[in-house]
């Protein structure tokens, strides 16, 4: 059986290898995420599992911010995702290395241009 750390790590090469063929995928395309529209941010009911937050507890767990993560989400009561910054001048995903395979695949599937 793997221990937790050797899970977290190929948790990480696998968001490695979808990071690298979705920019391939965009890049054959053209698709690409329309800026700073967060759709994907904005869904309540996404299908998530635990193992793909994983390498965001553990880092944040070793980096001793998890109590901080615990609070900020306790306090949470938007229908935008907790880790989404959607204010000017600090737009994006405040945990966007660790973000989950759900964030990774999201977004980038759609376009508003055909051109």
């Amino acid at each position: 059986m793997l221990s937790l750390y050797h899970r977290i790590q190929k948790i990480e090469s696998l968001q490695k290898t979808v990071d690298k063929e979705v920019r391939q995928c965009k890049s054959h395309t053209g698709i690409e995420c329309i800026q700073h529209c967060a759709h994907c941010c904005s869904y309540e009911d996404i299908t998530a599992s635990p193992a793909e937050f994983l390498p965001f507890a553990w880092h944040a767990w070793r980096l001793g911010l998890l109590d901080e993560w615990f609070d900020e989400l306790d306090k949470h009561d938007s229908k935008v995702c907790a880790f989404a910054r959607l204010s000017e001048g600090a737009w994006g995903c405040k945990i966007y290395p660790a973000r989950g395979l759900i964030c990774r695949l999201f977004g980038f599937s759609a376009t508003t241009d055909k051109n």
